[in-house]
């Protein structure tokens, strides 16, 4: 898979659509998050314990450093076929690298062992792309269902969470993710500079 500059600058543009600004919503177990960053994974990132101010101050370039090294790098995004890049990106970003992958291999029909290496990466090369974002999505949606916190952040209200009432974080996945992943899954002659979504 041919890296491009632009995949991993296009695919967090698509996230930060879905995620809000600074919250602190007394139901959501991640605590204190902006840009979808939590005080937990802006504590490792930083290497030291972050304070719910240094989620408060966090500037969006930073946001996206921690989206490049703790999300897209560490799912191997990169050598992913477009549209899967930003599905499996997107699911990491919500539920974690680990769960990530795992859900990507199954969904692949491949040993999940949490380890994107030859295998997995052939198996994404050599699959029926929207058939298996279709099951990815699918396997997610299944996932969140049986969280405790989806009759608070489910439902509905993922679909658009920037209209969420109340203030709740925009930490839950958007079906508009499913729809991009579709289109740029799409064969068409490579331009560097084409976004996601519709040209």
């Amino acid at each position: 898979m041919t890296a491009s500059p632009y995949r991993f600058e296009k695919a967090v543009e698509q996230v930060l659509k879905h995620e809000g600004g600074f919250v602190q919503h007394p139901r959501d177990p991640g605590g204190a998050t902006k840009f979808g960053i939590t005080r937990e994974t802006l504590s490792r990132a930083k290497k030291r314990p972050a304070s719910v101010n240094d989620v408060r101050r966090l500037s969006r370039r930073e946001a996206i450093s921690i989206y490049r090294q703790l999300y897209w790098d560490a799912v191997r995004a990169e050598e992913l076929p477009p549209g899967l890049d930003l599905a499996v990106f997107d699911l990491a970003v919500n539920s974690g690298p680990a769960r990530a992958v795992k859900m990507l291999q199954t969904a692949l029909g491949v040993e999940a062992d949490g380890i994107i290496g030859p295998v997995t990466l052939r198996a994404a090369r050599e699959a029926d792309m929207p058939d298996v974002i279709r099951r990815l999505t699918k396997a997610r949606l299944g996932f969140l269902g049986r969280l405790a916190t989806w009759p608070v952040f489910g439902g509905l209200a993922q679909a658009c969470p920037r209209h969420r009432a109340g203030g709740s974080p925009a930490r839950i996945p958007s079906i508009l993710i499913f729809k991009e992943c579709l289109i740029c899954s799409r064969p068409r002659p490579f331009s560097p500079a084409a976004p996601y979504g519709p040209t």
